[in-house]
């Protein structure tokens, strides 16, 4: 008898809430599935697993296992990845839809950028009521709230990081070389301080990088100053000055 979902369940509620009710619960003919109420056909993260384990642990075919439970094998072999990826967790059907605040983009979330003040709360219900009335937009003040919080965050993980690479390339810089250098590691060296000092990555202005640009500027200087003009040592310049 094909099973039907009732209404007034609050286990059928649950589950179309969460999105893991089974549509084609009638389709499931394991037979465990009809003699137990343990094993519930409309619950599709249960179905799944079942399905897996029919195949894994009773050693049922592809072919048959995918026929019993109502489901095709690209669907299996689905089913089968997100569980070795996820667990049990990758057995739960994600929500369709967009994710995040899809509404909260371009000139929308620019307005919300421009009254937002540095050291004071977010004005979510103020802030949720202009968006209304500018944009014709209805957003919940918490997902304003929600929006600002993820992009403060990301902006702080953002600073540290570059502030590490930086203070990291200061200490590089700084730190005297072991042994005297070669004229052609000189020059090497030379060129890599002037990239690192025109600008290369993460040598933008502010957050006290002037005076670790002028260091390198002056050692860049330095370094070309002192190779400018002679000739390599391999070359038959070098070889002939230095028999000379």
């Amino acid at each position: 008898m094909a099973a039907k979902p009732k209404s007034k369940s609050p286990k059928v509620t649950a589950l179309l809430a969460e999105g893991t009710f089974n549509p084609a619960a009638e389709k499931v003919r394991d037979p465990k599935f009809r003699e137990h109420d343990f094993f519930d056909p409309r619950d599709l993260v249960q179905v799944k697993y079942e399905l897996l384990r029919r195949v894994s642990l009773e050693h049922a075919s592809v072919t048959a296992a995918t026929a019993e439970y109502g489901v095709s094998r690209p669907t299996y072999y689905q089913t089968k990845a997100h569980f070795a990826a996820a667990g049990i967790t990758g057995l739960v059907p994600r929500k369709r839809g967009p994710r995040g605040p899809h509404k909260l983009r371009g000139a929308a979330w620019a307005f919300v950028e421009q009254h937002l003040v540095a050291g004071e709360p977010v004005r979510a219900r103020a802030l949720a009521k202009q968006l209304r009335q500018h944009f014709a937009l209805t957003i919940h003040p918490r997902t304003i709230e929600r929006a600002v919080a993820e992009k403060k965050r990301c902006d702080e993980e953002c600073k540290e990081y570059f502030c590490r690479v930086i203070s990291g390339r200061c200490a590089l810089r700084n730190a005297a070389p072991s042994r005297p250098r070669g004229r052609a590691s000189a020059r090497g060296a030379g060129w890599a301080d002037a990239l690192s000092a025109a600008g290369h990555v993460g040598m933008g202005a502010g957050d006290g990088r002037q005076e670790c640009r002028a260091a390198a500027s002056g050692r860049a200087a330095s370094a070309l100053a002192a190779t400018r003009g002679r000739p390599h040592p391999h070359s038959p310049l070098g070889r002939a000055g230095d028999q000379g």
